[in-house]
């Protein structure tokens, strides 16, 4: 009886000390801590094709704006003539020259004016950035310690921008961009949950990625307070224009990164 006692409480110590192993493990586990054998086998052709997405969408919106002003300072339409775009085998679909020479002439005509540019190139190109990078932080486990390790004190307040950000980029319409309230309510009751209604995100490039500018003062700075979000304000009020291709600039160098370093 004794005897079986005594291999009781040595399987209980055994037990125990198991327990507060994989505790430790759990509680140290980083980024840094992450060895590069495991990094590589973790960098699976699932999370090198959303990184690339992002990527894509991000050069997407650098290629588009770039175009757009060529065509808004150039008289491009006298070039406009029937193109045909091969679409499967023997198919293709024809570009009506005349169109094409109609839209070409009125944004060189109006230099000034919102074109389709504005909402198929810059808004499509925001709402991709923020849709990957949410979709990265929401199922690839091994990328959120390597973000946590960089963003560290911001990293909850960066991930809940970007769910905001993609929210409202997914479901709102028009290039106002009005808030309504399923955008937001369900966020802001779960951050009024946490005891935290303003997220702030100012992240400086010179003391986590220098490599990425040459200017020590150069960062990304957002505030949102959620208990003074209201329905039908419009996005630009909570984020402006400047601050979200300031965002999906850090998205972007933020998937270099991990890249470089995996």
């Amino acid at each position: 009886m004794q005897k079986n006692k005594k291999n009781f409480n040595k399987k209980v110590k055994n037990s125990s000390t198991t327990k507060t192993a994989k505790t430790k493990t759990k509680k140290n586990l980083s980024w840094q801590s992450i060895s590069k054998n495991t990094k590589s086998k973790v960098f699976s052709e699932k999370i090198k094709s959303q990184l690339f997405l992002l990527q894509w969408y991000y050069n997407y919106l650098y290629l588009g704006k770039f175009l757009e002003n060529i065509i808004m300072n150039n008289d491009f339409s006298k070039y406009a003539q029937d193109l045909k775009i091969p679409t499967w085998d023997n198919t293709s679909f024809m570009l009506n020259g005349n169109n094409l020479k109609d839209k070409l002439k009125l944004i060189s005509q109006n230099p000034g004016k919102k074109n389709i540019f504005w909402y198929f190139v810059e808004l499509s190109s925001f709402r991709g950035v923020m849709s990957v990078m949410n979709e990265l932080l929401e199922t690839e486990w091994n990328f959120v310690p390597f973000l946590n390790d960089l963003l560290w004190k911001q990293f909850f307040d960066f991930v809940h921008i970007v769910k905001f950000a993609r929210n409202v980029l997914i479901h709102a319409t028009g290039s106002q961009l009005f808030i309504g309230i399923n955008s937001f309510d369900k966020h802001r009751t779960f951050l009024t949950s946490k005891n935290k209604t303003i997220l702030n995100i100012n992240f400086n490039y010179s003391k986590k990625i220098s490599w990425r500018t040459w200017s020590k003062d150069y960062s990304v700075d957002i505030k949102i307070d959620f208990a003074k979000m209201y329905s039908w304000r419009s996005f630009w009020k909570v984020i402006s224009v400047h601050q979200l291709y300031l965002l999906c600039e850090l998205c972007y160098n933020i998937t270099l990164v991990y890249i470089k370093n995996r």
